[in-house]
């Protein structure tokens, strides 16, 4: 029916039109929040005016959080996308599913095909302007009229939900148990390989099992006191976190006749010389050493002075 332009007038300023013109004005508003939010966190985001005629890369159901299928926010982004697709698909893509029972492989491919939808969506600028805008309305209009509360919500995979049970059973970080390693005096001057000899407790498919460990340490030549030989995942197992690292270490055994102080080897009795040695201008003594050696000492003698020309 045609209206004169006094009706029409009546027609845009009825309370029924004007509650029309405040819903698109609040929905427009929240799209230009949602678009300066994205444009804050992903460079790469450009809204165009073209983008709402755009053809959907999927026929997405606004009653589905695609987000919260992927486990992403909801400003990720598109690097993000793409990076949660691909950690999920390392989970669910059918080529994992080798080994499973039907049952399984079903329920994989259930949620790889929640996955690849989601993907769809978000990782295309128009579909995902377009979708977000529909959940922003039927928001808006929730909250306008309590029109949406009401509806069912879709079933759907949470990939916050698994990532967060993945977290849960994912072992904690391994701790290192410090191991003193004595070894002779010799070996750390020279070097060579220290055999410590440990108990260990691992997992076995017939349970729990305690047995001795033979660990080989490298002892590197001119090794300092207490060097530290690291072994990772060497130690014992355990339910809630990874096996233990090893911490060897090295430190010299007491020697009979030396005492190591810093670099220096400092020997343990004073070094005796005949009285008669004293007026002699030159001094020399034999002196035990390291395995045995014999150290000679020669010099002139101190204690002469000038009188020894």
């Amino acid at each position: 029916k045609n209206m004169s332009k006094e009706e029409y007038q009546r027609f845009m300023n009825s309370p029924g039109m004007n509650k029309s013109e405040h819903y698109r004005q609040v929905c427009s508003a929240r799209t230009s929040v949602r678009d300066r939010k994205r444009m804050e966190t992903d460079p790469s985001f450009v809204p165009c005016d073209s983008d709402w005629a755009a053809k959907k890369a999927f026929d997405f159901n606004a009653r589905i959080d695609y987000y919260r299928v992927l486990g992403v926010d909801e400003f990720e982004p598109l690097d993000g996308i793409k990076k949660a697709y691909k950690r999920l698909s390392l989970v669910y893509h059918p080529d994992k599913t080798t080994g499973m029972d039907s049952v399984m492989v079903a329920e994989y491919q259930g949620i790889f095909i929640e996955i690849k939808n989601a993907y769809a969506v978000l990782s295309d600028n128009s579909t995902r302007r377009q979708y977000d805008k529909a959940r922003d309305d039927e928001v808006v209009a929730d909250e306008l009229w309590g029109q949406v509360s009401k509806k069912k919500a879709e079933a759907q995979f949470d990939a916050f939900k698994v990532l967060e049970e993945l977290a849960a059973k994912k072992p904690g970080a391994p701790r290192t148990m410090a191991v003193p390693v004595a070894a002779r005096l010799e070996k750390l001057l020279h070097g060579g390989v220290k055999t410590v000899e440990l108990p260990r407790t691992t997992q076995t498919l017939d349970g729990w099992v305690t047995e001795e460990y033979y660990h080989k340490v490298l002892v590197p030549p001119n090794c300092t006191e207490n060097h530290g030989v690291l072994r990772k995942g060497v130690g014992n197992h355990h339910d809630n976190r990874k096996p233990d690292n090893i911490s060897f270490r090295i430190r010299s055994k007491d020697h009979a006749r030396v005492v190591r102080e810093g670099d220096d080897i400092r020997l343990k009795a004073p070094v005796r010389l005949p009285r008669a040695a004293l007026d002699e201008c030159y001094l020399s003594a034999d002196v035990m050493g390291l395995n045995g050696r014999a150290l000679l000492l020669f010099g002139r003698n101190p204690f002469r002075g000038e009188r020894c020309g």
